[in-house]
């Protein structure tokens, strides 16, 4: 897990500026498969809410827009934070999850994901709102 508020906050200006001000293909990579539509769901990496509540997201699956005419510097950008990202994983805390166990996070503000395992895989998502979502 990532607290990627505080992770985007620390790049350098060049890069936050690309996070919080270009639209990307969120999925783009991923059209058409794992059930995605090829529609792009246009977005940036840093957005906020109605009500200014904080979004910072990440996925291998972004693209440049199609046909956007800066699409050498957005995937430029795009190497340069895998290439961040990359450098922080190496030091991030990993959290085992036994059998009955609760793992509850802000997918607004925390990036995560998970190692590979074997074996059965089940998770259950339970969406909780508050009155600033």
């Amino acid at each position: 897990m990532l607290d990627a508020h505080e992770f985007t906050d620390s790049l350098d200006a060049e890069l936050r500026s690309f996070l919080t001000g270009v639209d990307v293909d969120l999925y783009g990579k991923w059209a058409q498969t794992r059930g995605l539509p090829a529609t792009p769901r246009v977005g940036r990496h840093i957005e906020f809410t109605r009500t200014g509540r904080r979004i910072t997201r990440r996925t291998d699956g972004v693209a440049a827009l199609h046909r956007d005419p800066a699409a050498e510097h957005v995937s430029d950008m795009l190497t340069r934070l895998d290439e961040e990202v990359e450098r922080a994983q190496r030091t991030l805390p990993r959290i085992r999850l036994d059998e009955g166990d609760l793992l509850v996070l802000d997918n607004y503000r925390c990036w995560h994901g998970r190692d590979a395992h074997t074996g059965a895989r089940t998770v259950h998502i339970q969406t909780v709102r508050t009155d600033d979502a």
